[in-house]
C-alpha cells in the first residue's frame, strides 16, 4: 500500500496546502516537524525528550543573548537613562497608600500566588469536567 497522497491526482504541493489548513491548529501535518522527528527516532519517548531537549537549548540560546545585548549595550545608554528617570518619577511620588498598593500587587505576582491559582483552576475544571 502505497502513501495517500500519491495515490490522488493533484499534484502533491496541492495537497499539503490542502492538508495544512484542515483540521484543528494542534493536528499534526503530513511530513511535518512532527513526522520527520518520528521517522528519525522511531521511539516517542526518544523524540519526546530530543525535541524538549532542542527546544531548551533554543530558548536558553535566545534568553542568554538578549541579556547580553541588554547588560553589555543598552543599559549603559538611552535604556538605563530612561529606566533611571522612571524610577526617580516614582520615588518623588512615594505615599504610604501607594506603597500598601504596590506591596499587595507584588504579593499577588508572587510565585506562589501565581501557583495557587493555578492549581485551583485545574481542579475547577477537573471537578466541573471541562478538561480536555
Amino acid at each position: 500500500m502505497g502513501h495517500p497522497i500519491a495515490s490522488h491526482s493533484r499534484p502533491v504541493s496541492a495537497l499539503r496546502t490542502a492538508d495544512r489548513y484542515q483540521g484543528t491548529a494542534l493536528d499534526p501535518v503530513r511530513g511535518g516537524a512532527s513526522d520527520r522527528l518520528a521517522r528519525a527516532y522511531r521511539h516517542p519517548l526518544t523524540a519526546a525528550i530530543t525535541g524538549g531537549v532542542m527546544g531548551y537549548i533554543v530558548m536558553a540560546a535566545v534568553l542568554l543573548g538578549l541579556g547580553y545585548v541588554l547588560t553589555h549595550y543598552l543599559v549603559g545608554g538611552s535604556v538605563g537613562a530612561w529606566d533611571d528617570s522612571v524610577n526617580r518619577w516614582f520615588v518623588g511620588r512615594r505615599t504610604s497608600a501607594l506603597n500598601n498598593l504596590t506591596a499587595i500587587g507584588s504579593d499577588l505576582g508572587a510565585t506562589m500566588t501565581v501557583v495557587g491559582v493555578g492549581v485551583a483552576a485545574a481542579i475547577a475544571l477537573a471537578v466541573g469536567r471541562r478538561w480536555r
